[in-house]
């Protein structure tokens, strides 16, 4: 017994050294990025430590203590208690959770991801740090392949199950405070498959050690092709999404605690991702992914998905990054969002991390103006009252947020324009309230389609920005109005 102490307390106490010792920076746009040295360790240790715990006694309470050691103990001034997931303390009065990345976020010249998404929802309504609250959600996890490599396997699963859990516990935190005044949640974070791939690949185009040890991990030939090594990259990852029972298991329980928040009332706002890029660059490969590769585990029938657009052009696009099949319901601006936090940090971003936040924003204003509005009123108004948009309803849903039309919507003639009496056949229903008329181009058999077609009702449109619409739409222009 006292050997299982050492090994349980010393592994402890190296997982939360280690984690204080590594933080890397989140890229934007590119992708919410795995982080290659956290949290791995601690679903790996839990497991070991539970099945400690089904031994009861003496036995139980040390792995209950390595559990909450490795899980809360991180030197990031998070809260009063271990026991809650808020990364500050409590806000009475907030109306508004973000579930976000804070480790550090006290300390001088850190500017986490969750601070930025936090300074993009205080701008866009004109919030206070009273009204919002943090809660600290570990996104994933990665290890490096080496002389201390962890399978693929552990790896994919612990990415999946940090995220869900995490999120599931911080859904169950606010249903049990009586006193929460919170409505809605903004995460600007995924976990995809695809999201797995893309650190697995941008790792092996930069460290040979890497590749070489993938390579062998998946028991290829070193002078694999890239084709080949990406397929079986993708292959293996979504073996384990599919097959793991662990990530079922939390899935499982995330999506009945997403359904009994909105039973609640409470909209979880989600970001749809960024892996278009990666996405593209597969595609160029002749790689094959399922449907759900890019889809994030977060998107499910009781969270809203948000796209980003990008209207820096003459008219709004799908964001060149936004990720495929991403199930979007909205799509929100999201290219070179201006950023200041609460430290005065100013900054430029693009990503559909920056896109959420203005649809959770306009989520909260509807709740403030109709608090009676369920969940699923407020999206199917979000759908109804959207601008158009150029690009696939997988990655921008119904169109850009209109927040004027939605809280037009809301004050208008309450006789014939009461939110509560929208339908989805409404939702649906194509929208003419925008300034921005996308022209509609049909070609007959055989195809062809010239580009005066769609340059000219748009004299200004650049050569670039019309080849941004034909690589970005289909057979031969797909609108989201359909």
């Amino acid at each position: 017994m006292v050997e299982i102490m050492k090994i349980v307390f010393n592994e402890s106490r190296r997982l939360i050294d280690h984690n204080k010792a590594v933080s890397l920076p989140q890229p934007e746009a590119r992708s919410s990025a795995i982080n290659p040295t956290e949290h791995r360790d601690e679903t790996v240790l839990s497991r070991e430590a539970r099945n400690l715990s089904n031994g009861g006694g003496i036995f139980s309470k040390i792995a209950d203590t390595a559990i909450a050691i490795a899980r809360f103990g991180k030197d990031d001034k998070k809260t009063e208690t271990k026991d809650s997931r808020r990364a500050e303390d409590k806000d009475e009065n907030a109306t508004i959770a973000v579930f976000d990345e804070f480790y550090n976020a006290d300390e001088p010249g850190v500017s986490t991801h969750g601070e930025r998404v936090e300074g993009v929802l205080q701008q866009k309504g004109g919030l206070g740090d009273e009204d919002i609250q943090r809660y600290q959600i570990n996104e994933g996890s990665g290890h490096r392949f080496g002389d201390d490599a962890y399978g693929l396997h552990d790896l994919v699963e612990s990415c999946y199950s940090s995220l869900l859990d995490d999120t599931s516990d911080s859904i169950e935190e606010i249903l049990n405070d009586k006193d929460s005044k919170i409505t809605t949640i903004n995460q600007s974070q995924y976990m995809a498959g695809g999201l797995i791939a893309e650190y697995f690949w941008s790792n092996c185009k930069e460290n040979p050690k890497f590749l070489a040890d993938l390579t062998e991990h998946l028991g290829l030939d070193p002078k694999v092709s890239e084709r080949e090594l990406a397929q079986t990259m993708v292959n293996a990852i979504g073996d384990v999404v599919s097959s793991s029972d662990i990530i079922a298991e939390s899935q499982e329980r995330f999506h009945d605690v997403s359904k009994r928040a909105s039973e609640a009332g409470i909209t979880h706002v989600v970001c749809s991702g960024n892996l278009g890029s990666i996405a593209g660059e597969f595609r160029r490969l002749g790689v094959e992914t399922d449907q759900q590769f890019y889809t994030s585990a977060l998107a499910s029938g009781h969270t809203l998905v948000v796209g980003a657009s990008d209207e820096t052009g003459n008219f709004p696009v799908s964001a060149s990054f936004s990720s495929p099949n991403a199930k979007a319901d909205v799509a929100a601006p999201g290219v070179n969002i201006d950023i200041i936090t609460q430290d005065g940090v100013q900054t430029t971003g693009s990503g559909t991390s920056y896109a959420a936040p203005a649809a959770a924003v306009l989520v909260a204003k509807i709740r403030a103006n109709d608090p009676e509005t369920t969940p699923s009123e407020i999206e199917l108004l979000l759908k109804r009252t959207t601008n158009p948009i150029f690009g696939l309803r997988n990655e921008a849903g119904s169109g850009t947020i209109n927040p004027e039309n939605a809280l037009g919507y809301l004050v208008a003639d309450k006789g014939s324009h009461n939110i509560h009496t929208i339908t989805p056949d409404d939702a649906q229903a194509t929208v003419s309230r925008t300034s921005f008329t996308p022209p509609v181009v049909t070609a007959a058999p055989p195809f062809q389609l010239e580009p005066k077609s769609i340059a000219s009702p748009y004299p200004d449109i650049t050569p670039s920005e019309l080849k941004l619409i034909l690589e970005r739409t289909a057979e031969p222009i797909l609108l989201l109005q359909e």
